[in-house]
């Protein structure tokens, strides 16, 4: 092989060279521009969680606020429900009041109606 072959050789294999590292620089350059992409991806992602986490606690916080509210109102139901019986049971109440005041009054009318043979049975005794 001749120098001027060398040479060529060498400048060819050193054009080959040259071709694959501008070729691997190009891809590096993809590969940081698509770390760049995914960092930038992974700030909005931590960025919607942390929303979430947020948003997760005032959730939460409505729903135990609900939940003691439900066990309030359950309270006050069932309270209503005694209240209710009591009424009706007041009502009743008020039915017998009705009818033993109406036997009373028969029962005194009738005391006056007899009150001759009940003298005359006290007489006797």
């Amino acid at each position: 092989m001749t120098n001027e072959e060398f040479q060529t050789a060498v400048l060819s294999e050193l054009k080959s060279l040259n071709g694959r590292f501008d070729n691997m620089e190009n891809r590096m350059d993809r590969m940081e521009s698509q770390f760049a992409n995914l960092d930038s991806r992974m700030d909005r992602l931590e960025s919607r969680m942390e929303c979430l986490e947020g948003q997760t606690k005032e959730n939460t916080g409505i729903i135990k606020a609900l939940l003691h509210r439900t066990e309030e109102l359950d309270a006050k139901y069932d309270n209503l429900l005694n209240t209710t019986a009591t009424k009706d049971s007041i009502a009743k109440l008020d039915t017998k009041i009705d009818r033993m005041g109406a036997d009373i009054t028969f029962l005194i009318r009738k005391t006056a109606e007899h009150e001759d043979d009940i003298r005359n049975l006290k007489l006797i005794k």
